[in-house]
């Protein structure tokens, strides 16, 4: 009796911590459809031009109400094969993050040129006033780091939050491209 009585109440931990955990998996999978959508209508960018970051949460997203999808079924349904199909994936998850953390601690595997350009293109193509997610979490991180731009105040000169057009031509012969004054973001250090 008090056997049927503990997985009675394990059953139903089971379903109601994996439904919670399915609910923010869901919420992160909105939020990365949101930015993927907003970026795509207030930026006339092509499907091609998103930011990896925002496909990776929506990956993420996705993966995380999936596997909480899995074991919610097995634990309503008693299905030992869905319930399985949870642990293997989890177990597979484990692995590959556990795999990927020893390849970038010992520098198999290097992130920076990733996070480079990713950093890059955020600044020089997609920080403008029509891109409000963009620019709010971009200054947060600008504020909470304490820097200015990728890799220094001089990348916001050739931005489009100041303008720049990278196919614009000039006139002349042995013309150098000049960096005119510019501006840079409130959140960026003021003490240049």
């Amino acid at each position: 009796m008090c056997s049927s009585c503990c997985y009675s109440c394990l059953k139903a931990m089971v379903f109601i911590v994996n439904l919670l955990v399915m609910l923010v998996g869901m919420v992160v999978t909105g939020l990365a459809v949101w930015l993927l959508v907003s970026e795509h209508l207030y930026l006339s960018s092509s499907w091609e031009d998103f930011s990896l970051v925002t496909c990776a949460v929506l990956s993420v997203g996705l993966l995380i109400s999936l596997l909480a999808f899995l074991a919610c079924c097995g634990a309503i349904t008693h299905s030992k094969c869905l319930l399985g199909m949870f642990v293997i994936s989890l177990l597979a998850l484990l692995v590959g993050e556990v795999s990927v953390a020893v390849l970038v601690y010992f520098k198999e595997l290097d992130y920076r040129p990733l996070l480079r350009k990713g950093m890059h293109e955020i600044v020089t193509e997609k920080y403008h006033p029509n891109n409000t997610a963009t620019v709010q979490y971009w200054d947060t991180i600008q504020q909470g780091f304490e820097c200015c731009g990728s890799s220094g105040p001089i990348d916001w000169a050739h931005s489009i939050y100041n303008g720049y057009q990278e196919n614009t031509k000039e006139i002349g012969i042995g013309a150098k491209q000049a960096v005119l004054p510019f501006t840079i973001p409130n959140s960026c250090c003021r003490n240049l």
